[in-house]
């Protein structure tokens, strides 16, 4: 609760100075009667109460009124606004490889799910997305503020969804197509992927100029442990599958980026916050206050005062002269 003119109170305290002041003064020394006796058979209990009554009402009023003109509020919704902050895409492969599960206890894909969780988590004002790509890529969720829901999309991505193969230079482009509309000063993609690219009309190297120009600063993250894995395919082929850390340090390079490698899960956890500490974004809060005016309520209860005191005055006592 506020009051949004209090200087009306200073005002409203000398109105009602003077309206007592005139009360007391406000007295005859001498009556128009010279004899009182008729006078008092007026007199009556219940007219002295309603004159008390309407006297009371007319300082309530008065009091009233100014506090009315002070402008009382109560706080309906605060919140504080947020400087624009980094927009982000993350660009995952969902390919069978990633059903590797050498980042025990669990397979790669749900190591990598469950950190990016925790990267998002610890934002603010960035505006986060997400491609999931293998033989296809497309967009899980495009960047936005609301968290909750990107998380939720994420925690539904499994395995092979976007088919067979990994077409590394189409989820780049795809995710370029959602941060080429963003107005941010920063933006970035964090790639993560454990092979090489094996699908897609686009190279990597090519996507990696495209983002580039866009000016799109990409992190290039492989996992896997050294070596590689074999992986059976579901023809009941056993493929060997590794991390193609040239394709993916060209990337990083060409953007002004930076490649990482993530032999477990300790080593994923350990990137995925370092680079929340390279695009930590600076963050100036503003409060913002909507307020509910008490001023309608006031002026119904003031207009309801006045028409029963009006009442009172004029019908149920007698004025003598």
């Amino acid at each position: 609760m506020r009051l949004a003119s209090i200087y009306w109170l200073f005002l409203g305290l000398v109105l009602i100075g003077l309206a007592i002041l005139r009360q007391r003064t406000h007295r005859k020394t001498a009556i128009q009667f010279s004899n009182t006796q008729l006078l008092s058979r007026l007199k009556h209990q219940r007219t002295q109460w309603i004159s008390k009554l309407v006297t009371m009402l007319r300082y309530i009023i008065l009091i009233l009124i100014v506090i009315t003109l002070a402008r009382p509020q109560d706080i309906l919704l605060q919140r504080e606004s947020q400087t624009e902050g980094v927009d982000i895409m993350m660009v995952l492969d969902v390919s069978g490889s990633m059903a590797a599960e050498d980042f025990k206890p669990d397979n790669r894909l749900e190591v990598a799910k469950n950190t990016i969780l925790s990267f998002i988590k610890k934002r603010e004002s960035d505006r986060i997305g997400l491609v999931v790509f293998g033989g296809d890529s497309y967009v899980q969720c495009p960047p936005t503020l609301d968290y909750r829901a990107l998380s939720q999309l994420l925690s539904s991505v499994t395995l092979n969804m976007a088919g067979e193969g990994t077409a590394i230079g189409m989820a780049i482009s795809t995710g370029l197509s959602r941060l080429s509309r963003s107005h941010s000063k920063s933006k970035v993609m964090v790639l993560l992927t454990d092979g090489e690219n094996t699908r897609g009309a686009i190279t990597p190297e090519r996507a990696a100029r495209m983002a580039q120009q866009l000016g799109v600063r990409i992190y290039t993250i492989g996992v896997g442990r050294k070596g590689g894995v074999d992986i059976m395919l579901p023809t009941g082929q056993v493929q060997h599958m590794d991390v193609d850390e040239d394709s993916l340090i060209e990337i990083a390079s060409i953007t002004n980026g930076q490649f990482f490698r993530a032999h477990n899960e300790k080593d994923l956890i350990e990137i995925y916050e370092k680079i929340d500490r390279l695009e930590k974004s600076t963050i100036n809060r503003h409060k913002i206050q909507e307020y509910k005016e008490f001023f309608p309520w006031l002026l119904g209860l003031i207009l309801s005062l006045i028409i029963l005191e009006l009442v009172l005055a004029n019908l149920f006592l007698v004025v003598v002269p």
